[in-house]
């Protein structure tokens, strides 16, 4: 099951979401559901990291059950020369990506 969905945000760039797999147990479906939630209001990466962040130290403050399991990251390239995006990924720690955030910017020229 792998699936994508594209939206212009706020702020006019495109931000989208990817399901590479299925996610691993509740706390993944809540992060993934909110993950999705946030691409389809078009909110850009700062906010959504910001947002998805947030979610993760309750889950870990709370000790929720299934927390350990999944992590949360992020990448922005350095490399300019290129239309840069930036990710958030959520990670199952034994399967790999399960979904990821990706906002692209404008191409430099």
């Amino acid at each position: 099951m792998s699936y994508s969905i594209y939206q212009v945000s706020k702020e006019q760039t495109v931000v989208s979401f990817t399901q590479n797999q299925r996610e691993p147990n509740k706390v993944g479906e809540a992060m993934k559901e909110a993950m999705y939630q946030l691409v389809i209001d078009g909110v850009t990466y700062p906010e959504a990291y910001k947002a998805l962040k947030t979610m993760h130290d309750d889950f870990k403050a709370k000790k929720t059950r299934g927390i350990d399991s999944v992590t949360l990251s992020c990448q922005i390239p350095h490399d300019q020369s290129v239309q840069v995006h930036k990710c958030i990924f959520l990670s199952y720690k034994l399967n790999g990506t399960f979904a990821t955030f990706t906002e692209y910017l404008p191409y430099n020229k």
